[in-house]
């Protein structure tokens, strides 16, 4: 999942945390007492000039929250920006020294991926001065804050008193000792300072995990709720932090475990129903857990088991219960609802362990004009194990029976290598409900993430109820549908071939003196009928071609045509079909998945009429935009399938009843269009370069583009140190129509991309240009191109500045001989306030950004 930065998202209103939501903005305006671990110092020089300012990257560790504290000598504005400058939220202002320290905000936050993300864990602080500087030093100290309440442990509960309400982002730690489900209350003073929304847990690992929050009834008609809640279920034992918003003095918890009522053994009916009771109030939840309230059962799991259950709610309020299937994963649990209307229903388990079935009947009580009434509830519910699998070899043509009792059968197919697979499903008797069959074929056949669980296999093109998969070794499950309108049984027929991996096809390297060069070099490519047809036209089997390129590809094209004369079964006949093709390649992340560097193409319906000999230059481009990639040495293919073949009979149009077709096909590409070179040595600078006199600025990159040969420049820059921040600017001499762009290799792609390498178009136009921005790497590209205003050879002038700029990493604290609920964790720097007894912060990490002799201009 990709991490959000946590200072500028809205408010969420509903947290059911099978993903973990992220907190809203808040500020704060006053002192905190910390205590520092590392410093480290920023100088700038004096330029005379507006917005001379100071960056700083804040790198914060994986599923960690900090609060960023600032303590300068001076007035100053503290701007959060994005790496391409934008302004992130609102600055904050200090017009008064005596305000520091101030907090400007939050870094980092909860992912619940295992993969981090390198640009995303990066927060960009612009710091200004906003009145003139005296002649010493003006100098800042940064500081990475942990505000840490505590350990509370299971049956206790306590009382906080935080003298300082400007510390908004807490932590609380849970101490845990055996699996199970657990409830964190807070607020028994009924003053709401805690938003379930605005919280996650990060268990003993490091892993952010799920959980879901809510609201008790209210303690009287339209008043305060009576208690907030947040619940999780976990197989791990140590200390949870909690991370939470809270905006009050005080602030109450009791944690509690909530013990299983029962466990569920599969067969067996379970049943739950109120009692009728005259008691009724915020009162009957204040102790210990009340059955009114939560009700959790356990069973054990397996990995790769399917579970069927039933669940019937009889008797409920509206909105309420709450029902979940929390199921083990490697990173805490997933929250499954089922269910409740006492259809059958399925859950696939990913993972060993124990699964609980949690109802939570939230809106146990109701006010109405005559007082508070319970809203009683009464449930029956069973739970089975799937057993029976149909199974399914790849290859194989199936008719698959599905009964109108249990209405449901499960696939079960094992794949021993690796293989691009061509699926076809088509009702024989009666309407199945299968993934393909019904357009989803994404969601049709799941497999086990062994780090990420349940996960589904994409089709690669779909058409009609056709599609292609790439499939690895492993166990795949599918399931279809009794669509429930009859008392008979249906049947689907189930069809699947390996792809045909041609060989290479030609290849046409195109130069810029004849860009729009036809593609010459074909090969002819036979593409032969699938054993099963459909109604609208024959299927041809679907091909791919390698491809092979280790450096930039750039304008890599296809080009396919069809000749009546290597066809000889539709002389003198029309010829109409449809066609999908595109490029993939195996994903740089895992090499387990194949991805479409361009949306594969559907041309729709391509005609080849009786007075046409052949149909020319099918063409398409591999990449959007245009723009050059890094194919490097990882498998990449050319995908081709022409589909609902028909032949014009002389009074309609009929399904293709040859065995095959051929077609030329062929590729090209541009890369030897792109002039290419090394740069190193960028100039370490204290502040941006501003009102910039292009004429007479010291270029530390010059040369010059021939046009006759080349169309574009990619240089690549070669530094050390990552998370810097940057100025570019440029200079041309005889061109009208200018263009550059910065390419990052592949340092990060996540479950969906992206998967080659990232383009960012920085300018486009006709004049000379600077920008600033920042990158996480040490390497990459500049990629520029122009237009010559006369003649061909056009100059250009690069100067390249890095500003060398203090990236602070947030280190992983350990915390040693921690102490009771209420007692501080650290000791406080001399610049750092008394926060009052119940509130601890500590500051895990400080720079010290010191500007000398900086001039605000006026």
């Amino acid at each position: 999942m990709k991490k959000y930065n946590l200072l500028f998202i809205s408010t969420i209103t509903l947290l059911i945390l099978s993903a973990i939501m992220q907190p809203t903005l808040i500020t704060a305006t006053s002192a905190v007492n910390a205590d520092s671990v590392s410093t480290t110092q920023v100088s700038l020089i004096d330029t005379g000039k507006n917005d001379s300012y100071s960056r700083l990257a804040i790198i914060t560790q994986n599923n960690a929250l900090n609060e960023i504290w600032v303590e300068g000598s001076i007035p100053a504005e503290f701007t959060f920006t994005t790496k391409q400058n934008a302004t992130i939220g609102s600055p904050s202002t200090v017009t008064d020294t005596r305000a520091y320290p101030y907090a400007v905000g939050y870094a980092g936050g909860p992912s619940m991926s295992s993969l981090t993300d390198p640009w995303n864990n990066v927060d960009w602080l612009h710091i200004d001065n906003i009145e003139d500087i005296p002649d010493d030093e003006a100098s800042f100290n940064i500081s990475v804050s942990k505000n840490v309440l505590g350990t509370i442990s299971p049956g206790s509960s306590g009382m906080f008193q935080i003298d300082n309400p400007d510390i908004q982002m807490l932590e609380l730690y849970l101490s845990v000792n055996k699996p199970g489900n657990y409830i964190l209350y807070f607020d028994e003073d009924a003053i709401s300072t805690i938003s379930p929304i605005l919280s996650y847990l990060v268990d003993p690992q490091g892993n952010a995990i799920g959980g879901f929050g809510g609201s008790l009834p209210t303690v009287a008609p339209s008043g305060e709720v009576a208690r907030d809640y947040f619940i999780f279920t976990t197989e791990e034992t140590g200390e949870f932090i909690f991370h939470f918003a809270g905006a009050k003095n005080q602030i109450s918890f009791d944690f509690q475990m909530i013990s299983p009522m029962n466990k569920i053994k599969f067969g067996d009916q379970y049943s739950y129903k109120d009692a009728e009771v005259t008691e009724v109030g915020p009162d009957v939840i204040q102790g210990a857990i009340s059955e009114e309230f939560v009700q959790v059962y356990n069973l054990d799991v397996s990995a790769g088991q399917y579970l069927h259950h039933n669940f019937d709610l009889l008797w409920g309020s509206s909105g309420s219960p709450t029902i979940f299937l929390a199921t083990p994963t490697p990173y805490g649990y997933s929250y499954n609802t089922i269910d409740t209307t006492g259809d059958d229903d399925y859950t696939f388990i990913p993972f060993d362990g124990t699964a609980y079935l949690i109802v939570i009947n939230q809106n146990y009580y109701e006010w109405n004009a005559a007082g508070p009434i319970r809203n009683l509830l009464y449930y029956v519910t069973t739970f089975d194990e799937v057993t029976e699998f149909e199974d399914y070899s790849l290859g194989e043509q199936k008719v698959i029976k599905i009964s109108p009792s249990p209405g449901r059968t499960f696939i079960k197919i094992e794949v021993n290598k690796s293989e691009m697979i061509h699926f076809s499903a088509e009702d024989v008797d009666g309407t199945p409900l299968f993934g393909i069959l019904n357009g989803n074929p994404d969601l049709t056949f799941l497999y086990n993430d062994p780090k990420e669980g349940t996960k589904y296999v994409p089709a690669l093109a779909t058409a009609n109820s056709h599609s292609v998969y790439m499939f690895h070794p492993g166990t795949y499950y599918a399931h279809i549908d009794h669509p429930g309108n009859s008392l008979n049984s249906v049947f689907l027929e189930l069809t699947s071939q390996e792809f045909t991996i041609s060989s290479s096809v030609d290849h046409t390297e195109k130069t810029v003196a004849d860009p729009d060069q036809i593609i010459s070099d074909l090969s002819n490519v036979e593409f032969n009928a699938l054993d099963f047809d459909i109604e609208s036209g024959a299927e041809m089997q679907p091909v791919i071609f390698p491809l092979s390129f280790s450096d930039f590809v750039f304008d890599l094209e296809y080009n396919i045509t069809l000749q009546r004369l290597d066809n000889s079964n539709i002389a003198g006949k029309s010829l109409r079909f449809e066609l999908l093709t595109g490029i993939i390649q195996k994903s740089q992340f895992n090499n387990l998945s194949i991805t479409s560097l361009n949306p594969i193409a559907d041309y729709g319906t391509i005609t080849l009429s009786a007075l046409s000999d052949n149909i020319n230059s099918i063409t398409g481009t591999a990449l959007m935009d245009g723009n050059p990639f890094l194919m490097g040495d990882l498998e990449a293919y050319l995908f081709m399938w022409p589909y609902d073949v028909e032949l014009y009979n002389g009074s309609e149009y009929l399904p293709y009843d040859e065995s095959d077709l051929t077609f030329k096909v062929g590729t090209s590409d541009r890369s030897g269009v792109i002039q290419q070179q090394t740069f190193k040595g960028a100039e370490l600078v204290d502040t941006q370069l501003n009102d910039i006199d292009y004429t007479t600025l010291n270029y530390n990159l010059q040369g010059e583009l021939d046009t006759t040969n080349y169309d574009k420049v990619l240089i690549f820059i070669n530094e050390t140190g990552m998370y810097d921040w940057w100025q570019f600017a440029f200079n041309y001499e005889n061109a009208f129509l200018i263009g550059d762009a910065l390419i990052y290799d592949n340092i990060w792609l996540d479950n969906s991309g992206p998967n080659t390498i990232n383009t960012d178009i920085k300018y486009i136009g006709s004049s000379n240009h600077s920008y600033e921005c920042g990158i996480v790497p040490s390497t990459y590209w500049i990629l520029i191109e122009a237009t010559p205003l006369v003649g061909d050879v056009i100059t250009y002038n690069i100067n390249i500045a890095r500003y060398n700029i203090t990236a602070f990493h947030t280190p992983i604290i350990e915390y040693d001989n921690k102490q009771t609920i209420g007692q501080f964790f650290a000791n406080l720097p001399s610049w750092a306030t008394y926060a009052g007894i119940g509130g601890g912060v500590l500051i895990i990490g400080v720079v010290v950004i010191t500007v000398i002799k900086k001039k605000k201009a006026i």
